[in-house]
């Protein structure tokens, strides 16, 4: 009989409730190298990492500085388009700057209820992509580490800071 046991169920339910904490970013910066924080979500449907456009991105970061340690409600009206409806919920751990642990959340449209995943990395200021690793549960969802047969490696592009 094939699928996957109970055992293995309990196992992968077990690695969904801890996901979504974070994500991996491979090519991040080292310990004390200079960074810079990209804001980036990720498609539910198709699993395409997207970076957000910088106006998104610095009102993104600004609440994120102002709420460490706190969840943040960043409302995108103002932003024109479709970042009208768009509301972002981050979980801020303590600390600031650019810190080892990404920064996670969700984004809702408020007008149809629609969510994806949101992660703030920390890449070099160089870097031209990200590595993060995704998992399909009711959708495509950022994972926090890989785990073989669970997981999978998606790459996106991310654009000059400057």
């Amino acid at each position: 009989r094939g699928g996957t046991s109970r055992s293995d169920m309990r196992s992968i339910r077990g690695f969904l409730a801890s996901a979504g904490r974070g994500g991996i970013s491979e090519n991040g910066p080292g310990l004390g190298a200079p960074g810079r924080a990209v804001w980036l979500s990720l498609d539910p449907r198709t699993s395409q990492v997207i970076e957000y456009p910088e106006a998104v991105s610095q009102r993104l970061e600004a609440a994120a500085v102002g709420a460490a340690g706190k969840r943040s409600e960043v409302r995108l009206a103002g932003l024109g388009g479709m970042y009208e409806s768009l509301i972002v919920y981050v979980d801020v751990p303590p600390g600031g700057g650019c810190a080892a642990t990404p920064i996670r959340g969700v984004q809702e449209n408020a007008m149809t209820g629609g969510k994806r995943d949101v992660r703030r990395m920390c890449v070099p200021e160089d870097a031209t992509e990200v590595r993060l690793h995704v998992q399909r549960v009711k959708g495509w969802r950022f994972a926090d580490a890989p785990a073989f047969g669970v997981t999978e490696e998606r790459r996106g592009p991310v654009f000059s800071g400057g």
